[in-house]
């Protein structure tokens, strides 16, 4: 797993290297043997995150979550009151049951508690399911963009701005802000 992180680094290194090696202290463009010029810019970033939390469509989805989050939130709040409100009444009645009338209640107790748990669970799966889906329809709509984008400016190399791999780029060449114009002009609806 090491190597495959230092394969790729070096890939992505070499292909940066290559694309901007004749780049020269500020200049665009470069002269080349046969007397033409050609633009050299041809490497851009894009940071997918930021795309995320700063599009119109990033920031609507994420308020629809956790909006959906609270009610489920809500939800829990209720079945775990219930569940101590049995417990409490289970915990009263000790005295009063008989032993096996204990040992019944004792056994609906951890039936319910059973049922909370895979609830929450159950509503955890659902919440991840569906924030895993938001973000591959706007990742999707990302790349649409940076793909439109780059074919339009005929850009040879967009990467995505990740630390790990990208430890420098100039904001010339960084491409996000002008994929969240491009995307808020979508008006998305997710």
């Amino acid at each position: 797993m090491k190597n495959r992180g230092l394969r790729s680094l070096w890939l992505i290194a070499s292909i940066v290297s290559l694309c901007c090696a004749q780049v020269g202290a500020g200049e665009e463009n470069v002269e080349s043997v046969g007397g033409s010029t050609q633009d050299v810019r041809e490497v851009y970033v894009v940071d997918i995150q930021q795309v995320l939390s700063e599009s119109i469509a990033g920031k609507a989805s994420k308020t629809d979550l956790e909006a959906e989050i609270k009610q489920i939130e809500r939800q829990i709040d209720v079945k775990k009151r219930e569940l101590l409100e049995y417990q409490s009444k289970i915990a009263q009645q000790q005295t009063l049951l008989s032993k096996s009338a204990l040992e019944e209640k004792g056994e609906e107790f951890r039936k319910r508690e059973k049922e909370v748990a895979r609830f929450i669970k159950d509503q955890q799966d659902e919440i991840s399911r569906k924030r895993d889906k938001v973000i591959a329809r706007l990742v999707g709509e990302v790349d649409g963009v940076i793909s439109e984008l780059a074919l339009k400016s005929s850009y040879k190399i967009v990467l995505e701005r990740d630390p790990r791999l990208v430890l420098y780029v100039n904001k010339d060449f960084d491409l996000t802000d002008e994929v969240i114009e491009r995307l808020n002009q979508k008006k998305l609806s997710l």
